[in-house]
């Protein structure tokens, strides 16, 4: 938690200096010399591009390759095109993404646990849920090696509307443990489900597990026999797999330390799928990331705040679609 967190103080002080950056910048300047509505300087001298989303500050060419390869490390090592996003919350770039691919080609963790090893695979018929809660994806990772109280597996679930991802470290991948955290924990927190997805393992298929899903009023769903791939969840221990080659290095048996920092990455960053957080569309609340701890009156810090949450608007369409009669 501490690695991912921790603080830039050269960052954090280029970017108070981000008028002065401006200034040197000759991309900048030739855009302010040429004049246009859309490029105007606010009341603290910095530059700003007039966006539908507010007004957002312009991002000197000398700052793009630390603060991307800054955020990409904070949370994680994600890729390009969620750190493109996150830097445009805040900072105006043209053409953003493919800048951001290009400072992060350079990462060196990451050209060594980041292979494509996906083959080619034929049209599949998705299940579509409608809202959140809907349809809850589930499956096992592990068996790890055994460290902090004897945890041996990961529990992933991925809410297939929001993508909403919670990991639970577990000593034995059985049926009633995974009822356990389902049912005490996670809808607990953020509510009934409707429907449950995963593999035919024996956990799945057990009179047990079946018994319990009915007592719930929970339906269950099985993936399509080998072809693991028309479960949601799959793409997601793959990725999974992948934040924990990247963090835990060679103390293997440190993996589920870092379990919280994972799902919460995945959760505070856009999906390119929906376009929003998943925290955001399962609770209607904007997430509060490391970058919004840095925000405040320095005119360092960075943009005018929206007025509207697009997260709590994103979350009351949906409650409102869900609300209609079918």
């Amino acid at each position: 938690m501490v690695l991912a967190r921790r603080s830039d103080e050269k960052i954090l002080r280029d970017l108070k200096d981000i008028k002065k950056h401006q200034e040197e910048d000759k991309q900048i300047q030739r855009i302010l010399d040429k004049g246009g509505t859309d490029i105007i300087i606010d009341e603290r001298g910095i530059c700003t591009k007039t966006m539908k989303q507010g007004n957002k500050i312009y991002l000197p060419r000398v700052l793009l390759h630390s603060l991307a390869s800054k955020v990409h490390q904070l949370y994680a090592h994600i890729g390009a095109r969620k750190v493109a996003a996150m830097i445009a919350e805040d900072f105006y770039k043209p053409k953003i993404i493919r800048e951001v691919a290009k400072a992060l080609k350079t990462c060196d963790s990451c050209q060594h646990n980041k292979t494509n090893k996906r083959a080619i695979q034929g049209r599949t018929q998705p299940i579509i849920p409608e809202g959140p809660n809907e349809l809850l994806s589930i499956d096992f990772i592990g068996p790890f090696p055994s460290g902090i109280k004897d945890y041996r597996y990961i529990l992933v679930t991925v809410d297939v509307f929001t993508k909403f991802v919670q990991l639970y470290s577990i000593v034995k991948a059985t049926s009633h443990i995974v009822f356990n955290r389902i049912i005490d924990d996670y809808v607990k927190k953020y509510g009934v489900i409707k429907r449950i997805q995963s593999d035919r393992g024996s956990q799945f298929t057990s009179k047990t597990w079946r018994k319990a899903m009915q007592n719930q009023g929970i339906e269950i769903v099985f993936s399509s026999i080998r072809h693991p791939q028309s479960n949601l969840v799959q793409r997601y221990n793959k990725e999974i797999g992948r934040f924990l080659s990247t963090l835990v290095g060679r103390k293997h048996k440190t993996w589920s330390v870092w379990c919280n920092l994972i799902a919460e990455v995945i959760n505070s960053t856009v999906n390119e799928t929906t376009g929003y957080m998943p925290v955001e569309l399962q609770t209607g609340q904007e997430a509060r990331t490391h970058l919004d701890a840095h925000r405040g009156s320095s005119a360092a810090e960075w943009h005018m705040r929206r007025k509207t949450s697009r997260s709590q608007r994103k979350y009351n369409e949906n409650r409102q679609l869900n609300a209609r009669p079918r």
